[in-house]
């Protein structure tokens, strides 16, 4: 399952609905656009080695003009008399070096989207907080160092986005966005959360990830829209006790904390598809997951978990368990009940083997046991029909069985340090596979030109 981050669907789905009157024919050349000026509607150039906006680009030449982007291409500054648009909706520079915005953008009065992204910027120009209409504010990869307090004038935006930045602080102001459903600052240098953010109370999205907040307000709570809460890369010790009253809360992304405990509450988040809470200092899960019925992936992987908790095995829908890097010693057979699932990554552990339940999971496609304690290969992996990887690299095994050979789907086989001396010959019956890692075992070359004759489309690492 491809998951898609919900600030983006929620700005496609914006941008897509603001543009609507703008569907008309995309003029990408000069000689075009001057040939057919009455009717321009939409102007789009990128890499075309322009130094600046063309002349033809101008409000007494394109009168109807609603949508102009220009990605790419270096433009020096904005002109004055391109601020004259009087029907302009949406406005799109991508990577033109622009270090500043005429004030005169505030003339804009129809614009709805406005996205400055990857230039250098280092302030925000109090124009744009003139822009009344405006509904989609997106300032990422600049240079800017603040906000400013009056970003809430902005009283109709709904899309903001100025990630990766250096802003310090979140304006107070944020809950004067009262129709603001998405808000993102990641990889800034946030250090505080303020508690009058419940004030944007339509928020659906919010992604402060990689910058430096230690502390949840409990306030966050009360935003009780909530899909997508993304907190991952900062230095948070705890999250507020009572996140389990989050009940719309479907994507919750903790991971790269300092988290050791996590309140019994989160066993009310009962329409949550995906959980993060990888990389942190959990030991254990006190919280039961019975009701989280609607869980896709669960990412527990880099903590100090010795246990998996029982009450997975009631997860009808997951997918994806990732519990690599943890000290977990042994994979309880209700492993086995999760038939959904397809992706189960245990590598770095202390295993010694895993249950035969495992031969149920009949969807499973890919398996991570790498740098484990496994002994023999797991036999009952030849009843997964639908695995394409298996990767068992340094652990100690030593020989493979036949029935290896009934992996047909397999793409990837990875046995790289182990303590194997030859392969069956039944390895012929791999014809889809396409790496072989032996690296590190005891074979010599005789063996590998004769698996490289059984596996002639298959590339050998040794």
């Amino acid at each position: 399952m491809k998951l898609i981050k919900m600030k983006n669907v929620l700005l496609l789905i914006l941008a897509v609905s603001l543009c609507a009157s703008c569907q008309t024919r995309v003029y990408t050349k000069v000689l075009n656009i001057k040939a057919n000026s009455s009717k321009v509607k939409t102007v789009f150039f990128k890499e075309k080695g322009l130094q600046k906006i063309p002349s033809i680009i101008h409000p007494d030449s394109l009168p109807q003009l609603m949508l102009f982007m220009m990605i790419k291409d270096t433009i020096p500054n904005i002109p004055v008399s391109f601020c004259d648009f009087k029907k302009l909706k949406v406005l799109i520079l991508q990577e033109n070096g622009l270090d500043e915005i005429p004030v005169q953008l505030r003339n804009l009065k129809r614009l709805n989207l406005l996205e400055i992204l990857k230039n250098n910027l280092t302030s925000l120009p109090s124009s744009i907080l003139e822009l009344g209409e405006l509904k989609v504010l997106t300032l990422s990869n600049n240079k800017l160092l603040r906000l400013p307090e009056e970003i809430g004038n902005l009283k109709k935006i709904k899309i903001l986005s100025a990630d990766s930045n250096f802003i310090e602080t979140i304006p107070e102001s944020i809950g004067e966005l009262k129709k603001m459903t998405g808000f993102s600052l990641m990889h800034n240098q946030i250090k505080e959360i303020p508690q009058n953010i419940i004030g944007a109370n339509k928020l659906v999205s919010i992604d402060l990830s990689y910058n430096k907040i230690k502390e949840v307000p409990e306030e966050i709570i009360e935003l009780n829209k909530l899909l997508d809460l993304n907190l991952a890369y900062n230095e948070i010790e705890s999250i507020p006790e009572n996140i389990g009253n989050m009940k719309k809360m479907m994507s919750l992304n903790l991971m790269g904390n300092q988290i050791k405990e996590l309140p019994q509450s989160m066993a009310n988040l009962t329409k949550i598809v995906v959980l993060h809470l990888a990389d942190n200092e959990i030991e254990d899960i006190d919280f039961s997951f019975e009701k989280l019925t609607e869980l896709v992936f669960l990412n527990l992987g880099d903590n100090k978990i010795k246990e998996i908790p029982s009450s997975i095995r009631g997860l009808k829908k997951i997918t994806k368990i990732n519990i690599a890097n943890n000290k977990v010693e042994e994979i309880p057979d209700f492993i086995g009940d999760l038939a959904s699932l397809t992706h189960l990554y245990l590598q770095d552990n202390q295993l010694q083997g895993l249950p035969t339940s495992i031969e149920k999971l009949k969807n499973l496609r890919i398996i991570n046991l790498g740098n484990n304690q496994i002994e023999e290969f797991p036999n009952f992996l030849a009843s997964a029909t639908k695995i394409r990887r298996i990767l068992l690299g340094n652990n100690k095994i030593k020989t493979l069985p036949k029935s290896i050979g009934g992996l047909d789907g397999l793409t990837h086989l990875d046995l790289s340090s182990n303590e194997l001396e030859s392969l069956p010959s039944s390895i012929q019956n791999l014809t889809n596979l396409k790496e072989l890692n032996l690296k590190g075992n005891n074979i010599d070359e005789a063996e590998i030109e004769k698996l490289q004759k059984l596996l002639p489309r298959c590339q050998i690492l040794w």
